[in-house]
């Protein structure tokens, strides 16, 4: 069920855009709800992250729902074409990604978490391509164009690097030593051996 307060940010940011939302836009963002992802997550609309509406937003809720905000839906309902369908599929990708094995930077000290956050976003990137674009580099990319397009004024935080970091990140290097090293570098760390237990905690993942 689509939340009330839902469908007033949809509604909102349709009037915004000067579209004309379609009579069957519930339908449409139920189709992508029963989307099956993985055994262990729903995909859900929800206006509970909608902090930064005017913002492409996604969050693992209990490592059961992939929370999409009403930017998504507006999104799937205005623009339900190739390129968004991309940008949506590796998304929910990411985040089913950051519910596998991911490496926990809590006994590592604060200054550690900038570095391993980048790391473990990085990971849910490529996982993402893996899972959801066939592996797709190329579509990996267009992903992220995508999202960079909508998010002009993206910069590096302690918990994500920009959007064309990211950019730079997925089209230099596949997920392995050589990227974690440098990202290390990137936000200064320098401690060898949280980064060689980086590397050892995850698989390489090469895209095509």
């Amino acid at each position: 069920m689509i939340h009330l307060l839902m469908r007033a940010a949809i509604h909102h940011q349709v009037k915004e855009e000067k579209a004309i939302i379609p009579d069957n836009y519930l339908d449409i963002l139920r189709k992508y709800e029963r989307m099956k992802c993985s055994e262990k997550t729903k995909i859900k609309f929800s206006w509970l992250f909608d902090i930064k509406p005017h913002i492409l937003n996604s969050h693992v809720f209990f490592n059961k729902y992939i929370v999409m905000n009403s930017k998504w839906a507006t999104r799937l309902i205005l623009f339900n074409d190739a390129e968004t369908n991309n940008a949506f599929n590796i998304t929910v990708g990411h985040e089913i990604t950051h519910t596998e094995n991911q490496f926990c930077f809590l006994k590592f000290g604060i200054k550690s978490i900038k570095f391993i956050a980048w790391v473990n976003e990085l990971h849910a990137d490529f996982g993402g391509a893996k899972k959801m674009a066939d592996g797709s580099r190329e579509k990996l990319l267009a992903s992220i164009e995508y999202k960079k397009k909508l998010h002009i004024d993206s910069t590096d935080t302690i918990s994500h690097p920009s959007w064309d970091r990211r950019e730079t990140y997925a089209r230099k290097y596949d997920f392995g030593p050589g990227l974690v090293s440098e990202i290390a570098k990137d936000v200064g760390f320098n401690d060898q051996k949280i980064i060689d237990r980086v590397c050892e905690h995850y698989k390489e993942i090469i895209l095509n």
